[in-house]
């Protein structure tokens, strides 16, 4: 489905608008939506797609939502115009870094590359500065675009709506057929992302091998062998501090030997 036919600008500013009852899908495994997806105030902002097929190949069980109101959409994938920017600028406040902002928008919205590329802290970067700052759109929209040369292909068109309980109907579930292989997909998916967050946020222990790391940590820090790797402890953890007491020791017992015998008679 192309976009284009709601397409509209207004004093160099492009937008989509999308009529009430528009149609809007959204895939999400999670085994809480069992055939309905409710939003709640927390949720500041959400992407959708245009089609079925399509949201259900790349984002699992998928829901289907209808606007309640016209929804006016920024059109990013159309707006690299100096209006746009200036109106950016404009908005831009503190929280919000203008120069960035341009960053995500000329290589992930394709105001410099042509290409959509999808990396979700910038695109909720991008999501947090409309949804709080351009308040006169309900999101954004971008069209069908091509993808980076190392992905090939094209990015299916998407819409971010802001704080989408008050802007769609409850989702109903679309998908047909045994659900149990999206959700152990759903299950498998978060686990592996709980793994990943745990490890990051671990610290080491002090003896403890860090993988990420080149051989050379491996070699010194791995003590699987305690035999083998005795003498590197030592050197590494307190063996020169023990030699050189011995040192002493051995020097203090010289003295008091040398001592005892001036103090023999002759």
């Amino acid at each position: 489905m192309s976009l284009q036919q709601y397409l509209k600008s207004n004093m160099g500013i492009f937008y989509y608008e999308l009529p009430q009852g528009f149609v809007l899908y959204r895939g999400d495994s999670d085994p809480k939506y069992k055939t309905e997806m409710v939003f709640d105030p927390t949720d500041t902002e959400r992407f959708f797609g245009f089609d079925q097929e399509t949201t259900e190949s790349q984002y699992g069980i998928t829901f289907k939502f209808q606007t309640l109101k016209p929804l006016k959409l920024l059109a990013l994938d159309k707006n690299n115009t100096d209006e746009f920017l200036s109106l950016i600028r404009s908005e831009i406040g503190r929280d919000f870094n203008y120069y960035e902002i341009l960053d995500i928008l000329n290589n992930n919205y394709g105001y410099e590359t042509g290409t959509r590329d999808s990396v979700s802290v910038k695109d909720k970067k991008i999501c947090s500065f409309i949804c709080s700052k351009l308040l006169n759109f309900d999101g954004y929209a971008c069209d069908i675009m091509l993808k980076p040369k190392v992905e090939g292909g094209v990015f299916h068109a998407e819409a971010m709506i802001c704080n989408p309980k008050y802007m769609l109907t409850i989702g109903t579930i679309v998908t047909k057929g045994n659900l149990s292989s999206y959700r152990d997909e759903w299950k498998l998916r978060k686990m592996e992302e709980q793994r990943i967050a745990s490890k990051k946020r671990r610290p080491l222990g002090f003896f403890e091998e860090d993988t990420s790391n080149s051989s050379v940590r491996g070699s010194l820090f791995n003590y699987d062998d305690d035999d083998n790797n005795s003498s590197v402890r030592k050197s590494l953890f307190g063996g020169k501090r023990k030699t050189k007491r011995n040192q002493k020791k051995t020097k203090r017992k010289q003295k008091k030997t040398t001592r005892r015998r001036k103090r023999q008679p002759k």
